[in-house]
């Protein structure tokens, strides 16, 4: 279902640019095995169920884009930015709004849309330390703590600050970390 779901939200953002250029679709994200697996599950879908061809380019470049949008030279039909980009690049201009009369928005996780974006995937960064294969795991690092706890408690900060800076804008503490996708 989850697949499903992305598929179909992929294929209704390319249709929104499809009507740019009627032959091409240029899709822009990280590089790598991100973007090779999003070439496989919804580019190469949307290729055959259209026919329009969906060129890759990247990685997504967050000066890249405010330079092309400045230039009023956009070549990016489809771009995978990270949500707290798209919450402050969308009303400075840098992103369009979304068609929401092609893009059925009951098909998508509400906490993951905005006038702007959509979620294409959720996202984690984990911190592992094997304590029986590395001593310095459990070292004190001068603040009375090991090296686990002391990551643990830095990482609670930061998400606590990345939560606070969305509720300052309004967008509550169900802002989550998503990857998103953006036309």
């Amino acid at each position: 279902m989850r697949s499903k779901l992305v598929l179909m939200t992929c294929a209704a953002i390319f249709a929104l640019g499809a009507s740019a250029q009627a032959n091409d679709l240029v899709f822009s994200s990280w590089g790598g095995t991100t973007q090779d697996a999003q070439k496989a599950a919804w580019a190469e879908k949307f290729m055959v169920a259209t026919g329009i061809n969906v060129l890759q380019d990247g990685p997504t470049d967050y000066g890249k884009l405010k330079a092309m949008v400045e230039a009023n030279g956009v070549t990016w039909d489809v771009v995978d930015v990270e949500g707290d980009y798209a919450a402050q690049a969308g009303p400075k201009g840098l992103l369009e709004k979304l068609d929401f009369a092609v893009i059925d928005k009951t098909k998508l996780d509400p906490r993951f849309v905005t006038d702007y974006s959509v979620g294409s995937f959720y996202y984690s960064f984990v911190i592992g330390c094997n304590v029986d294969a590395v001593a310095a795991c459990n070292r004190d690092v001068g603040i009375g703590t090991n090296v686990l706890a002391a990551a643990e408690d830095f990482a609670d900060d930061l998400w606590r600050k990345h939560l606070d800076r969305h509720a300052q804008n309004g967008e509550g503490e169900d802002w989550g970390a998503a990857h998103c996708v953006y036309v």
